[in-house]
């Protein structure tokens, strides 16, 4: 390559200082060969470091002959570059500086320089060190166990066993739900919960130094940390990086993962099997850790852990988080902001649709989780979940916003292109603006119930067997028609008894009157209890025959099996039903409260059994005061509902937040509505039924304030 090819003449400060520099290698690299995708590079670590470099195989091929007495210039011209002496200066400049180079002087090699210490990060309230150790004394005591893990027959079992605990959680999964809710709040569970954590932990992270022992690495740090005051192990497996097979590097990354999922299956098996409750516990808290842990931190790709390594060697992507910001950065300046920037990142265009979508998908996760936990946090300390989400939002979002924008504008300054700059930012500014701020139509879907009024139902004052039902359900009936007759033999008996003892009372008081006149007031006040006794066995009596207290539709379910059935003092047997005369009761949370008792609010009631049947409501009522009680099971989860209940309470419809309650009173007219159609002529409509509330315009900005109102509201009561 001739010199003006490789611009020698160019006034570059940092190549003036390194063309004819002498530089050699520190010994001890651990320099391994990649290819990815099918392109080459090589991945550097200086001995005792613990970062790890990737460089090309033209900067491979230049490091393989410093010597100490040929200058990076001759060594340059005698290589095909193909990159400018200005990427090349930058990138030996950074080998010096991470002490991989070091230069010579006189033949005699520069003493080495400590290395700078890597930037300290910001202060995680979520998760910090606590110490750290060698762990390979231990991990040389368990390779016996790598023979045993790393074989076909496990792996065969492993599959038998996750398989095995699939079937178990679809099978049970209604159980585990209800079980999960019931014991969340409980104070033993966390209890339990944070004593088996570790050591479910403890177990991941030995089969990752497992793994990499298998494939010939060593781990060299491990130690504890606490996540989210949870005492959590971790090890540093960053040698298989080192790996030149990607499967064996794809093995070290699901190590853990596949350890807890197994331990979860495991744990599912106790819970379903055993009858101690200690056992249940343990085997539970294993089996929920094992597989929602891992499916949300662990195994998800858009965190920093296993599932990222896995994932990025799975579709052969090298330093996908770092790059993708790296990329985003220069798309921003050069496309969005029209800015001249070097392009630090270079990468194959099969690379580019993953390195794009990483980086916002990423951030958007990572602040999801951590307000997760600052939602979780929060049910025990209501200032400190606050304080982590404030934190959250500074490091992950705002920070990095202001120093992005402070390079932007220094960037912009140096290149005489602020105008630009400023209008781009006005524009961005007012998308946000306009997104929060501009009102939109918005609708709420919630769940709701039918409550009959108190006169359309057809109730037993007394209890008896049901002799003859004198009208088929589906008949009209008048107000005052006979339904049902019922026989009590003992409360007629009762009755002839209290018959026959009020007739000798009065017998009795008769004769005293001539003989003894002093005993006729008792036996008055006698005559009076066992009268006002009869009066009521005679309520009871008549009661036997059960009239219609409306006119309508008489709906008995199973109404031909009434006959000789015993029926209880108030047992619900049927409705009167007069279609549209009833009302519908929904709860919602006290955000969405807000917006539907503002005015202009209509809803459109739908019948779960009628999909087709559609009322439109405009008398909507608030409960006046927040409800701790749902006015029927069905809508808690007990039962399938949408709400949360306390499944500890009998009752299965205390809920576990404070809701409002709002009753839709269904207009005149709907009654004509209902009964032109046949379906509602002889049967009530199914309990459930779905609201879509259509409430006034508001903005993406107030429905964040409603959000934020009702979380403190939660927390706080």
């Amino acid at each position: 390559m001739n010199q003006n090819a490789l611009g020698l003449a160019t006034v570059d400060g940092l190549w003036q200082q390194l063309k004819n520099a002498q530089l050699v290698c520190v010994p001890g690299i651990k320099c391994t060969h990649r290819t990815d995708g099918g392109a080459s590079w090589w991945l550097i670590q200086a001995p005792g470091a613990e970062n790890q470099y990737r460089i090309d195989d033209l900067t491979h091929a230049v490091l393989q002959r410093l010597n100490g007495r040929i200058s990076l210039e001759k060594i340059c011209l005698n290589e095909q570059l193909t990159v400018s002496e200005h990427e090349l200066a930058e990138q030996f400049s950074r080998l010096i500086e991470i002490g991989i180079v070091r230069p010579v002087s006189n033949g005699i090699a520069a003493p080495e320089e400590p290395q700078p210490r890597p930037a300290k990060r910001s202060f995680n309230p979520t998760g910090f060190v606590f110490f750290t150790f060698n762990p390979d004394p231990l991990l040389r005591k368990l390779s016996p166990l790598c023979r045993l893990l790393f074989n076909p027959l496990f792996a065969v079992i492993w599959c038998v066993m996750i398989g095995l605990g699939v079937f178990l959680w679809l099978d049970h999964h209604t159980e585990l739900s209800a079980y999960l809710t019931m014991r969340a709040a409980d104070p033993l569970y966390i209890f339990w919960f944070w004593a088996v954590y570790p050591i479910l932990k403890a177990v991941h992270e030995v089969a990752h130094g497992l793994a990499v022992w298998q494939g010939g690495g060593r781990v060299r740090k491990a130690g504890l940390m606490l996540l989210v005051f949870i005492p959590v192990p971790f090890v540093d497996a960053s040698d298989s990086s080192h790996f030149s097979s990607k499967r064996q590097r794809m093995l070290v990354a699901a190590a853990g993962m596949m350890a807890e999922m197994l331990l979860a299956a495991v744990g599912l098996l106790v819970w379903c099997m055993s009858e101690q409750a200690i056992l249940q516990e343990i085997g539970f808290i294993v089996a929920v850790t094992g597989s929602i842990s891992t499916v949300l931190f662990n195994a998800n790709p858009l965190l920093r852990f296993d599932g990222y390594y896995l994932f990025s060697d799975w579709i052969e992507v090298p330093n996908l988080a770092s790059r993708a910001q790296l990329l985003l950065r220069y798309i921003l300046f050069t496309r969005v902001f029209g800015l001249q920037v070097e392009k630090s990142i270079d990468y194959q265009p099969r690379e580019m649709k993953w390195l794009l979508l990483y980086g916002p998908a990423a951030l958007c996760y990572r602040l999801f989780i951590i307000m997760v936990i600052a939602a979780l946090v929060s049910d025990y300390l209501l200032w400190l979940g606050v304080c982590i989400a404030v934190w959250a939002l500074w490091v992950q979002l705002f920070k990095p916003l202001g120093c992005f924008a402070y390079d932007l504008w220094q960037t912009a300054r140096h290149q005489r292109r602020v105008q630009r700059v400023v209008y781009a930012m006005l524009v961005a500014f007012m998308l946000v603006m306009g997104i929060l701020f501009i009102p939109f139509q918005m609708t709420l879907i919630a769940k709701g119930v039918i409550v009959l009024p108190e006169r359309s139902q057809l109730r037993s004052i007394t209890e008896g067997t049901v002799t003859q039902l004198h009208v088929p359900s589906g008949r009209h009936i008048n107000q005052g028609d006979l339904v049902l007759a019922l026989r009590n033999p003992d409360l007629l008996a009762q009755r002839d008894k209290l018959r026959a003892e009020l007739k000798i009372k009065e017998n009795i008081r008769h004769s005293a009157l001539l003989g003894e006149p002093q005993r006729a007031p008792l036996l008055l006040e006698q005559i009076a209890s066992l009268q006002k006794e009869l009066d009521h066995v005679n309520d009871k009596v008549a009661g036997l025959a059960i009239h219609a207290s409306q006119s309508g539709v008489l709906v008995i379910d199973r109404w031909q099996d009434f006959e000789g059935r015993y029926v209880n003092k108030g047992e619900l047997l049927g409705f009167v039903y007069q279609p549209g005369a009833f009302e519908v009761q929904v709860v919602v949370s006290v955000a969405q409260a807000e917006r539907l008792k503002r005015e202009g609010v209509t809803a459109q009631v739908r019948f779960a059994s009628y999909p087709d049947h559609t009322i439109t409501v405009k008398n909507i009522r608030a409960v006046p005061q927040a409800i701790h009680y749902l006015p029927d099971a069905v809508l808690g989860s007990a039962y399938g509902g949408d709400l949360l209940v306390d499944m500890t309470d009998d009752s299965k419809v205390k809920m576990i937040h404070p809701m409002i309650q709002f009753n839709l009173e269904l207009p005149i007219d709907s009654a004509d509505e209902l009964l032109a159609d046949d379906a509602f002529d002889n049967r009530v409509p199914a309990k459930t039924v779905l609201i879509k509330f259509n409430h006034s315009p508001h903005s993406f900005a107030g429905e964040l304030v409603y959000r934020l109102r009702e979380f403190l509201f939660e927390k706080m009561l």
